[in-house]
């Protein structure tokens, strides 16, 4: 009984980081970010502008970071999309959340409920597909890489005795 307080603890404070990473974001667009927009359904609904900004990684992979520009109704906090792409990157491709080289989404409503897809080293929930239709390199490695795609995530509660899930759609 003691491990699964400690694991819920855990994961809540994992969520009140994210949150407030989250409500920074909604704030400050970035510079030389693409416009996007998103739709959620499920436990909770409603549709949201966002910008996309995409970063090459030294490794040769990408990450693309998907901020609001704001809140739907009943939404206190929401992180779209934050992924990374392992190399080589492809267009005209699906890459699974096991095919990720990391992942984050996260909602939170207006009465304190979470719904989350992760991946990270130990821990993999919710499901995501990222589809990408195109990729171009930056040239000399300068730059920010062009990336266009959709994004489908199935996030679940972050509470483990909580239940529905919200689905999250994403052009980009």
């Amino acid at each position: 009984m003691r491990s699964r307080r400690t694991l819920t603890f855990a994961l809540a404070a994992l969520v009140v980081a994210g949150l407030a990473v989250a409500a920074a974001r909604v704030a400050k667009p970035r510079r030389g970010a693409a416009a996007c927009s998103g739709t959620l359904s499920g436990a909770v609904r409603g549709s949201f502008g966002c910008t996309m900004t995409a970063f090459e990684r030294a490794t040769g992979g990408v990450k693309v970071v998907l901020e609001p520009a704001g809140l739907p109704p009943g939404v206190g906090a929401l992180v779209p999309g934050e992924f990374e792409i392992a190399p080589p990157v492809g267009t005209a491709r699906a890459y699974g959340l096991g095919e990720l080289a990391k992942a984050q989404l996260l909602l939170s409503t207006s009465a304190h409920q979470t719904f989350l897809a992760t991946k990270r080293k130990d821990q993999t929930r919710g499901q995501v597909t990222v589809r990408l239709s195109r990729y171009e390199a930056p040239r000399d490695h300068e730059g920010a890489p062009v990336v266009a795609g959709s994004l489908e995530a199935r996030l679940v509660p972050g509470a483990p005795d909580a239940s529905g899930e919200v689905v999250v759609q994403v052009q980009f």
